[in-house]
């Protein structure tokens, strides 16, 4: 790529960050996802892990810190998406465990989420779909590489 003017990436720094903020209150994936709550990370890791995991492997996995893993559990837990048990192996620890009716709205919010992106690929078509999926590739290597420094 040439080099741009300031000016030139200004404008598309301006035009990327007003679509950005647009989407996010759209929510072109509403209804799938707990508005940034990190429930539905939670559900899917356990949902993923059969023996449970302990409120610190689910606060790393998720990347949040341990009082909003404490908030997820108790508002995951009231809502009979998940229990917690004494860990078998050791009395002192507790492990996380999906319901049943955890595992059925992970699948649900996940069946939604599919069949919405279907919809986005439909209305893109194959070119554009194809150009976003590289440009989202091309966005992940470049987080790995910040991630390294």
């Amino acid at each position: 790529m040439k080099k741009e003017s300031i000016m030139d990436q200004k404008k598309w720094i301006d035009e990327f960050c007003d679509i950005m903020s647009i989407l996010s209150k759209k929510r072109i994936h509403q209804d799938t996802t707990d508005n940034g709550k990190g429930e539905i990370g939670v559900l899917i890791s356990l949902t993923l892990c059969e023996d449970g995991l302990t409120s610190g492997e689910l606060k790393e996995k998720i990347g949040v810190g341990s009082g909003r893993i404490s908030d997820i559990l108790r508002s995951l837990e009231s809502k009979k998406l998940i229990q917690r048990m004494t860990d078998p192996e050791d009395n002192r620890r507790v492990r996380v465990y999906v319901t049943e009716k955890g595992k059925d709205f992970a699948k649900e919010k996940h069946d939604l989420m599919k069949k919405r992106l279907v919809h986005l690929m439909d209305f893109l078509g194959e070119k554009d779909a194809k150009e976003l999926i590289r440009l989202m590739k091309r966005i992940k290597e470049y987080q790995e590489q910040m991630d390294q420094e």
